[in-house]
């Protein structure tokens, strides 16, 4: 019987953590070892993925407002540091550790006969793991998912997995489960769209799976990690800025001939605690960036079409007119409350050609 249920509130790309898992090579902690000095662990470069997904939940479940950072925090930062204790927190050391290398030196599909079965992977996600994700679910809690994604006895390899958080099910008529996934490798503009799926009919032989989630390769199987919930009250800042904005995306042809008349789009969302208003004393526009208020493309500023409301994403569709001298222009923008403050993310800046015709 097909079913479906999901986690009231939440949404990937508003609740989520708005910039992805790449990281700068440097140790994710660096620890005063006395006599020997300070001692680094880690490297961030290998991934956070599962104290991004830990820092989300804890975000959500003490119904804090979703963290507005657009860029990865800095090394040593309080958001950076917070993220790095959840993610070994994630590994629920020894035991979660082993959980993987289990897994990893598993067969897919059961082996053995009857009386001594050696259970697969795909039975272990099917009948051991996804009900606990499912219970998750419908009691309105997000669900952390380690994805086993290698099968080597070589530990090293280990890395290869990856952390994920599911929020979302549907079980259709044919048994077939998907999963909707927030996840750390993927961009925020993608983040609602993410999901994986496979057959619950047949646990005992290989069920495979398919997905969008941002890795290299297969995934296996998943289970629930151990998550306890870990206060995040002390993160900078606690309630949301009153403007915030991520940018998507950005359309423009080039080469331009000198003066031409185009149509042009830009895309952003809108991560703050207000709704950007279209009209009114100080209304929201997109305003021109490099340098601020320039008009090099016919006009500074581009109104909001209609009312956005927190989470929604709005693309600005608008004519430019090219400069009519040769030579290359910077394209980029930002949101605007006029009288008020410039906010958010900036977007790409373009380098567009204006060039006279062959």
């Amino acid at each position: 019987m097909a079913s479906s249920n999901s986690v009231p509130g939440f949404t990937a790309s508003v609740d989520g953590l708005h910039f992805i898992n790449s990281w700068p090579s440097e140790p994710d902690i660096v620890i005063d070892a006395g006599p020997l000095g300070k001692v680094p662990i880690g490297d961030a470069s290998n991934g956070l993925c599962g104290g991004m997904v830990y820092t989300v939940i804890d975000v959500f479940t003490a119904s804090l407002p979703p963290i507005p950072d657009t860029q990865q925090p800095a090394h040593g930062s309080a958001l950076f540091n917070y993220i790095v204790s959840r993610l070994f927190a994630s590994f629920d050391i020894p035991a979660g550790v082993l959980t993987y290398y289990q897994w990893m030196i598993t067969p897919d599909h059961d082996t053995g006969i009857w009386f001594a079965t050696r259970r697969g992977v795909s039975w272990k996600t099917i009948m051991e793991e996804w009900p606990k994700i499912k219970a998750d679910i419908d009691g309105g809690m997000l669900s952390p998912l380690g994805l086993v994604t290698v099968e080597t006895p070589d530990a090293s390899q280990m890395g290869h997995n990856h952390q994920v958080l599911a929020y979302g099910y549907e079980i259709d008529d044919a048994n077939r489960l998907t999963l909707h996934l927030c996840d750390p490798n993927t961009a925020p503009s993608d983040a609602d769209d993410v999901q994986l799926s496979l057959d619950l009919s047949n646990p005992t032989h290989t069920s495979p799976i398919t997905h969008n989630v941002n890795i290299d390769g297969n995934i296996r199987g998943f289970f629930r990690t151990k998550y306890s919930f870990n206060n995040p009250a002390a993160l900078e800042p606690t309630t949301p800025l009153p403007s915030n904005a991520l940018y998507v995306s950005s359309w423009v042809p080039s080469p331009l001939r000198p003066g031409q008349l185009v149509q042009v789009q830009v895309t952003m969302q809108n991560l703050g605690g207000t709704t950007w208003a279209a009209a009114g004393s100080n209304p929201f526009r997109l305003g021109a960036q490099n340098p601020q208020d320039n008009s090099t493309w016919g006009s500074s500023r581009v109104d909001v079409p209609h009312d956005v409301a927190p989470g929604d994403e709005i693309t600005f569709s608008f004519p430019i007119t090219a400069p009519t001298a040769p030579g290359t222009y910077h394209f980029q923008w930002r949101m605007v409350q006029e009288s008020v403050t410039w906010f958010g993310d900036f977007s790409a800046d373009l380098p567009i050609v204006v060039a006279l015709a062959a």
